[in-house]
């Protein structure tokens, strides 16, 4: 996981932690606390998320 990711869930989740990761071919999907589910580029940038969940 980069730092990229790391930095994005404790900024807009502060109080959510990170249950699990799955490393795509192309992408990172990070599962939070409460089946928030979010994915990133391999590289850290945010694609889509459930933001509504927070």
């Amino acid at each position: 996981m980069t730092v990229a990711v790391k930095n994005y869930v404790h900024k807009y989740y502060p109080d959510k932690k990170i249950t699990h990761i799955d490393y795509g071919h192309k992408d990172l999907d990070v599962d939070l606390t409460n089946k928030i589910d979010l994915e990133f580029t391999k590289e850290g940038k945010f694609l889509k998320g459930d933001k509504d969940q927070k």
